[in-house]
């Protein structure tokens, strides 16, 4: 596949990342649940109450931090791989935010660290044509200014052994 057609075609590789994600019911519930996530009914309409309300593909940061807690999916950088003209390194950036009131949700652990951990497990059981699989690099402190916080992932494709 041609490099120009990888990246005109991005949005759909991050639609298909997003469905990765809304398959993991456990995700959904500590995403769209406030209280007591896991002891919840499963999210109906996963399409309708997840995406783009809780998983976002792009940088608007949700103003309405009521309810839930969020993860947004950006590009950083795309560019073409010196060893192989056809495939992209990519560098994805994955923000999950958290109402600073709902950092404790009762499992064992923390919201947000529970919420990266699911990502980083989804983003590894997925490959995506002329990216290969993302590999998670690291993540840091995300604090937004709307009573929210949580961490930035970095997931890059760099060991793509070609």
């Amino acid at each position: 596949m041609d490099a120009s057609i990888v990246v005109a075609t991005f949005g759909d590789k991050l639609k298909k990342l997003s469905k990765g994600l809304m398959d993991d019911e456990e995700l959904c519930k500590l995403l769209f649940y406030s209280d007591s996530p896991l002891k919840q009914e499963n999210v109906d309409n996963k399409n309708e109450e997840i995406l783009n309300k809780h998983i976002i593909l792009n940088t608007d940061v949700p103003y309405n931090s009521d309810k839930g807690s969020y993860i947004l999916i950006t590009v950083n950088n795309l560019f073409v791989n010196t060893n192989n003209n056809k495939t992209v390194n990519v560098e994805i950036y994955v923000d999950i935010l958290v109402p600073t009131t709902d950092w404790n949700y009762g499992g064992p652990s923390l919201r947000p660290f529970a919420i990266l951990g699911k990502v980083i497990e989804t983003f590894k059981n997925i490959k995506i044509q002329g990216v290969g699989k993302l590999d998670f690099e690291e993540a840091s402190l995300a604090v937004s200014a709307n009573n929210m916080s949580g961490y930035t992932a970095k997931f890059t494709n760099y060991d793509l052994g070609v």
